[in-house]
């Protein structure tokens, strides 16, 4: 405003937004940062920068502008899921059309403390796989920083199902606070599509190992079934088994020695059942669960 005898004379308005700060997982709770796109604008141009995501390289694809959140009522395939892949209607994070770089919000804890986890699936078609690794970036508007840490397994089929992704910085030899978790995604055909949903940052356990979607239940009888499962630390040897009725609140559990050959026993025909496993590792620190399987015994036999 300037000040002109009687007459004050106003400039036009400029907006200006102020730059993302580092978060601090202690501030947040459960010390977990969490992002589920459900109330976030689809396919907006700025609905990731306002979140404090950092797109480093985009892709087009069509009339689109990727990565993006998309609404996936139509297709029914969000991850709905808490402890499982289940899928429904609602919006997820798309990844489509070419190489794209994507980094998260910086945050303030030392990258070897942290874990990034998330729910992901491919388009369905067991012939477009797509690559999305998993890194860091010192600098999100130069992809040369990039640094891969893990390569995502590429689960093909035709279904919707979602599938449990963790990476443990404190596995690889990076130190500091100077990182940005990142995500590269690449592929052969423009028309391939990656879903990420539910996703979080998070302090790493201190006991880890089970592979997340590797839980299968098989043998099943009208009181028995066999679970088996892998463990990728080598230095494991025990551990449990918990299940229930489907219905049911709590959960039993039994002590096992043999990822391969775990058998459950004294279970009710015909029921419905929730099985998922964790690492015993002898303490009462916050250790690792696999999804959630879901089975049903045989029918009893009829004399």
């Amino acid at each position: 405003v300037s000040l002109c005898g009687e007459e004050n004379i106003e400039s036009s308005v400029v907006s200006f937004k102020t730059l993302c700060g580092d978060i601090d997982l202690t501030t947040l709770d459960g010390n977990v940062w969490k992002k589920d796109f459900e109330t976030t604008t689809t396919a907006a141009p700025n609905a990731l920068t306002d979140m404090c995501f950092n797109i480093a390289k985009s892709a087009n694809n069509g009339s689109y502008t990727f990565p993006l959140v998309w609404d996936l009522i139509s297709q029914g395939s969000a991850h709905t899921g808490i402890n499982d892949g289940s899928y429904g209607p609602g919006k997820a994070l798309e990844f489509k059309g070419g190489n794209i770089y994507l980094a998260l919000p910086k945050f303030s804890d030392n990258i070897e403390q942290l874990r990034f986890k998330f729910w992901y699936r491919q388009n369905g078609n067991a012939n477009n796989t797509g690559i999305l690794k998993i890194g860091v970036m010192t600098d999100v508007s130069d992809t040369s920083t990039f640094t891969e840490v893990q390569t995502l397994d590429a689960y093909t089929g035709t279904g919707y199902t979602f599938y449990l992704a963790s990476v443990d910085f404190g596995s690889t030899e990076l130190t500091g606070n100077d990182y940005y978790i990142a995500i590269k995604y690449s592929a052969e055909d423009a028309g391939v599509s990656w879903y990420l949903d539910d996703i979080e940052v998070g302090y790493a356990p201190s006991c880890s190992g089970i592979d997340f979607n590797s839980v299968t239940v098989e043998d099943v009888t009208s009181t028995s079934a066999k679970v088996s499962f892998t463990d990728s630390d080598g230095n494991h040897s025990a551990w449990k088994v918990y299940y229930k009725e489907q219905n049911e609140e709590e959960y039993s559990h039994i002590n096992v020695t043999d990822p391969e050959n775990a058998i459950i026993t004294g279970l009710t025909p015909s029921t419905t059942y929730e099985v998922y496993v964790v690492t015993d590792c002898g303490t009462s620190e916050a250790v690792d669960k696999s999804i959630v399987k879901s089975f049903k015994t045989a029918c009893d036999v009829i004399t």
